[in-house]
């Protein structure tokens, strides 16, 4: 039974002793994953934005197309 809890604080111990590194690989994951996340929704704002240009565009056409056809 002593060993087995010494076991467990030796682990313990090693997780502790390990998990900066992996905490800052973590958080450096986490950034990368969010700088991606941004950069696509970006993407798809301007996407959007070309998109309702285009719409408009091609709606104030065909107004003009009526009032030439009137």
């Amino acid at each position: 039974m002593i060993r087995r809890t010494m076991l467990i604080a030796a682990a313990l111990a090693l997780v502790t002793l390990g998990s900066p590194a992996l905490a800052q690989s973590q958080v450096q994951k986490d950034h990368a994953q969010l700088q991606k996340d941004k950069e696509r929704l970006r993407a798809e704002k301007r996407k959007v934005k070309r998109d309702k240009r285009k719409l408009r565009a091609d709606r104030r056409a065909a107004e003009a197309k009526a009032q030439a056809k009137k």
